[in-house]
């Protein structure tokens, strides 16, 4: 991907306000958060990307955040690019089986090193996981 971004910017007041809207308003982040996926089993392909082409600029930006501006966490037993172990959790909104210990996510999501933050906004019916 091209960030189109000098080796030497940081990031900036725009990317600061995408993470503002993303992290502090819930229904701004809902809106945007549906637009990730079909609203219903025959909703098109070209209808879901109409849809998130509203949150074009939004999204660029938090890509940016988190791709370009932000710190890649890698742990493996022969070679540790952190320096403590670190951890965070995440909400689900229902239970999931995941089949596997390593995932790529291919979307936002929201995670805390603080579980009692996660477990504030966790459903009856949802789950945790610790990262």
């Amino acid at each position: 991907y091209n960030y189109e971004i000098a080796t030497a910017d940081t990031i900036n007041v725009t990317h600061l306000h995408a993470l503002i809207l993303y992290c502090d308003f819930i229904a701004f982040y809902q809106a945007f958060m549906s637009t990730f996926y079909k609203r219903h089993w025959h909703e098109s392909l070209s209808c879901l990307k109409q849809r998130h082409s509203k949150f074009y600029h939004c999204a660029k930006y938090l890509r940016e955040c988190v791709q370009y501006f932000g710190e890649q966490i890698v742990s493996s037993a022969h070679h540790t690019h952190i320096h403590q172990p670190r951890v965070f959790y995440v909400g689900v909104a229902r239970v999931t089986h995941i089949p596997s210990s390593s995932i790529y996510l291919n979307a936002p999501i929201s995670v805390s090193k603080h579980a009692n933050v996660i477990m504030h906004y966790a459903h009856d019916d949802g789950m945790m996981l610790q990262l």
